[in-house]
Parts: structure tokens; sequence; C-alpha cells
């Protein structure tokens, strides 16, 4: 082995030392931004779960309402016709409440599952672009 075939060698060793240098950088960076995507998707998966669960509890708390006019309703039925017909207007307006509250928890719940659905998308689009720039950068580097 000559002492030019050496320098060549070396030289080539150098640069492939800093391919790796590069393509090192290159990986912890898109891993970094990865990870971040991944620690927003988890924050909107949790506020919307979050939401779904506040809505439930609404809606939840709208029927004990709707339950109690009712009784109270039952209760002045017995005691008072003029007590009856406010406690039913009062049980009426409460089923109303409770129609609306149901109907919103049921659309916050669709909203939430939606986000959670998009987070999960969103995600598999983050891993899949991490992966083809990766490949895309390692074939790069075996071409040159």
């Amino acid at each position: 082995m000559t002492i030019e075939s050496e320098k060549i060698i070396f030289a080539r060793l150098a640069s492939l030392e800093d391919e790796v240098g590069v393509l090192r950088q290159n990986f912890t960076s898109v891993n970094r931004s990865y990870n971040e995507v991944l620690v927003s998707l988890k924050a909107l998966t949790a506020c919307a779960s979050e939401a779904a669960n506040r809505a439930a509890d609404s809606a939840s708390q709208a029927a004990l309402s709707a339950n109690k006019s009712a009784r109270a309703a039952r209760e002045a039925a017995n005691n008072s016709v003029i007590f009856a017909a406010a406690a039913a207007a009062a049980t009426v307006y409460s089923e109303e409440s409770v129609a609306l509250a149901v109907a919103e928890s049921a659309q916050a719940t669709k909203r939430a599952t939606t986000s959670a659905a998009d987070a999960v998308r969103m995600s598999n689009e983050a891993r899949d672009v991490v992966l083809e720039s990766f490949l895309q950068q390692q074939n790069s580097n075996k071409a040159t």
C-alpha cells in the first residue's frame, strides 16, 4: 500500500465520519421534532377526553335535575292544582334542558372522538415523514 492510497483511504474515512455525524444530527433533530408533535397530540387528546367527560357530567346533572323536577311536580300535584301547573311547566322546561344537554354532550363526544382520531392520524403521518426522511437520507449517502 502506497502513501498516496493511504491518504485517499484516510480522506474517504474522514468524509464518511463527517456524513455519519451529519446523519446523527439530522436524526436527532427529526426525532426531537417528532417527540414534540407527539407531546402536543397527547395534550390535544387529553383535552378532547376532558371535554367529553365534562359534557357527559353535564348531561348527567341535567338528567338528575329533570328527575327532581318530576318528583316536585308529583308532590305539587298532590298538594294543589296551581302548584301542579307550575311544576308541570318546570318539568317540561327541565326535560327540554335535559334533551339539549344530552345533544350537546353527544356533540362534544363526537368532537372529542374526531379530535382523538385526528391526533392518531397526525401521529402516524409524522412517523411516516420521519421514516421517509431518514430512509432518503440513508439512500442519498449510499449513492455518494
